[in-house]
């Protein structure tokens, strides 16, 4: 008898299945995140590689035939439950203006292009052209991130959202509605009456439900979820009892519930979590296992239709761009903005184009060419969008004008023990006139491991109360929490507490699994939006007689720039040392508004190459501090960070500080576009790196030139 049973491929074990399936889940956007490819891009194409036209792990079975048809529903559901009414409303007539104009230019290019160009076939030329209009807010978390949200062309985009995807949406159910072969005046008459019919069950009869449910079942308990789920699932079937496809009907049902499920409750963030962690994802999974990526390499169809169906789209998002720049006198800068956004297709595009293709519409190779669609229009749009919108930020020059701020109230998380006197020291010369106490956090993996940890770092500070004054010891309170994750518990700590700065000791190490899910610091800039120092104190802060600051281009229009110079001056006064800036000309003018007393010397960089002539000679007595940004700040420049690093490289035995000043918060977008794997941000890192090597190059060459 055999220890080990025998395993054949596909697997047919349900229990290996559905293993395979959540490390992919869990894996793919982390991996692929890495090397610069979106999430959603990356479940894909792992869906390809583990099925029938890979490693043939998975075979499309009955489990993700159900499972995907799940989460290809729960996508148009989210895409009708998530819409922000109100907003729409309001700019009612200038979206459906922009949605109108797209779609019309859609289809007229599409028309001649597949038709009368390529000679396909009306019913698959009609949806080719559907397609190209639609598109999926993926860069929104980088508008956010800027604070473009209230911007005057957002909600005309967004709007556009909503008008150019349910038009591809209506024709798709139209050609369905076409093929049938009984299609006649009659056939047409009664689908009329019967959509009259669905149409007032679900917008009318289900509120109604809905609502005498919510009143008998617990208030935001998981009865509230299933019932959610059960009303979807009943208007798909009922739109598909009438002849229609069951997205409309996900669609319908979204909308239907939209008034009666609040954006910010725990039942919509139960119904985003079960999505984005099992049921899209399975449906992404899907969608791979359908793409042949052999295809690819053994011809140019393939290739060709992804470029063709990109460059189309281009062209409408552009001219529908350009036509509302002069309709609504835009700038053209405010038209490149609503370009960049428009560009990115993914949820309707998979939605759309795998339902044609169960049609017969839609043929492989155009199946095929769909992954390649989703990430080259991704990586364009968030490319686009973020250059277009840092230079809004500027050309607004919305200086961040002085409000009323929250009260400072620091956080000292603590990793190494032997860096808390130096971080209480450093918190203690850069706090203000605030009452609140210093908080030194420790977050830790068990319960019992509280008191004890908490008495070792109150006995460290009092030992170090020589570096501390006394008065000052009572303002530091030592406090623990549990969490397995550090930066988890951290942020919470963070929420709760009303934390305005954290105040954290550089590490350098970095393991294995670090550089797969992020280290520490990558992680925790990302989970949070306020003040960060990152600092490395070898020598006592009483010693400091000089600081050497470097700050961005641009610096001046992150949120957080006022509340950074006004804490470096805290931090000069308490400190008793002189301040010397270096930086651009704008934003050095922007510090003299800020800070008009001449006690500081400031230096003026012409461009990035001069920061790599400073010969800063620091010694014991003098400390270096870096303003950096998060990647997606309006001063985050790729040629200044590796400018930076190679200042760290020869100042790792001087004192220092990075600090990446206040963001605002990057939502994820409420609408079609909701779930967390369609985070591109790190695209257009590489973008920013090939323009780096083009620079390069450039330089080469005209050296080459001069000998």
């Amino acid at each position: 008898m055999d220890l080990i049973p025998e395993l054949h491929l596909p697997f047919t074990n349900p229990v290996i299945i559905f293993s395979i399936v959540l490390f992919t889940i869990l894996l793919a956007p982390q991996i692929f995140k890495k090397i610069k490819i979106p999430g959603i891009v990356g479940i894909i194409i792992l869906g390809i590689i583990l099925g029938p036209n890979g490693l043939n792990l998975l075979a499309m079975d009955s489990s993700f035939l159900l499972f995907g048809t799940v989460g290809l529903l729960y996508i148009m559901f989210l895409a009708g439950i998530e819409l922000d009414f109100n907003e729409f409303i309001t700019h009612k007539f200038k979206s459906l203006f922009y949605g109108l104009t797209l779609v019309i230019l859609s289809i007229l290019l599409g028309l001649i292009v597949f038709s009368y160009i390529l000679h396909y076939q009306f019913a698959t030329s009609i949806l080719l052209a559907s397609i190209i209009a639609t598109f999926t807010l993926v860069s929104y978390p980088i508008v956010s991130r800027l604070g473009l949200v209230q911007y005057k062309t957002m909600p005309i985009t967004i709007g556009g959202v909503i008008i150019a995807d349910l038009l591809a949406l209506l024709i798709l159910v139209a050609l369905k509605t076409a093929s049938i072969s009984s299609f006649n005046i009659f056939f047409i008459s009664k689908l009329i009456v019967l959509i009259s019919i669905y149409s007032w069950i679900v917008f009318s009869i289900f509120p109604k439900i809905t609502k005498f449910a919510f009143r008998k079942i617990e208030p935001e308990g998981t009865w509230q979820f299933i019932f959610i789920l059960a009303m979807l699932f009943l208007s798909c079937f009922l739109a598909e009892l009438i002849g229609l496809e069951a997205i409309i009907g996900a669609f319908a049902a979204g909308i239907s519930l939209n008034r009666l499920i609040p954006h910010k409750s725990i039942l919509m963030e139960r119904i985003n979590f079960v999505g984005n962690a099992i049921f899209i994802p399975f449906f992404l999974i899907r969608v791979g296992m359908l793409i042949n990526l052999s295809v690819i390499f053994q011809g140019s169809e393939v290739i060709f239709f992804a470029i063709l169906l990109l460059a189309l789209s281009l062209i409408a998002k552009w001219l529908t761009a350009f036509i509302i720049q002069k309709s609504f006198r835009f700038s053209a800068i405010d038209r490149q903005f609503m370009f960049g956004l428009s560009i990115s297709q993914a949820a309707t595009l998979l939605a759309v184009v795998l339902i044609g293709h169960n049609l017969n519409i839609i043929s492989e190779p155009i199946l095929n060419s769909t992954i390649l669609v989703i990430l080259l229009s991704s990586l364009i749009s968030t490319f686009i969008t973020e250059n277009a919108g840092k230079k809004i930020v500027i050309q607004l020059d919305t200086i961040q004008e002085k409000k009323e701020e929250s009260q400072q109230r620091i956080l000292i998380p603590v990793a190494n023990p032997n860096n808390i006197p130096r971080l209480v020291e450093f918190s203690h010369l850069i706090k203000d006139d605030s009452q609140f106490p210093i908080l030194v956090l420790n977050v830790l993996d068990a319960e019992d491991k509280i008191n004890e940890k908490v008495k070792s770092c109150q006995k460290i500070i009092n030992e170090n109360a020589k570096i501390i004054s006394h008065k000052f010891l009572e303002q530091i309170v030592v406090t623990a929490k549990i969490n397995y994750n550090i930066v988890d518990g951290i942020t919470q700590s963070a929420k709760e507490n009303l934390i305005t700065d954290i105040v954290v000791g550089l590490n350098p190490k970095m393991n294995i699994l670090s550089k797969i899910f992020g280290d520490l610091l990558t992680n925790l800039l990302d989970s949070i939006d306020q003040t960060v120092y990152v600092l490395k104190n070898p020598f006592p802060m009483n010693t400091i007689d000089k600081l050497f600051i470097l700050l961005p281009e641009n610096a001046e229009f992150e949120k957080g720039f006022i509340k950074t110079i006004n804490t470096l001056f805290y931090f000069s006064k308490n400190s008793n040392t002189d301040i010397i800036f270096y930086g651009f000309t704008k934003t050095l003018s922007a510090l003299k508004k800020i800070r008009s007393e001449n006690n500081y010397i400031t230096n003026i960089l012409k461009n990035h190459e001069d920061l790599a002539k400073i010969n800063f000679s620091l010694s014991k007595d003098n400390m270096l501090i870096i303003v950096s940004s998060r990647n997606k700040g309006v001063s985050h420049n790729l040629f200044y960070i590796s400018m930076i690093e190679k200042i760290l490289e020869t100042s790792l035995n001087n004192n220092l500080c990075i600090i990446y000043p206040e963001q605002n918060s990057a939502h994820s977008i409420e609408d079609i576009s909701h779930f967390d794997i369609l985070e591109t941000s790190p695209i257009n890192e590489n973008l920013v790196r090939w323009e780096k090597v083009t620079i390069a190059f450039k330089k080469l060459l005209q050296k080459i030139k001069v000998h």
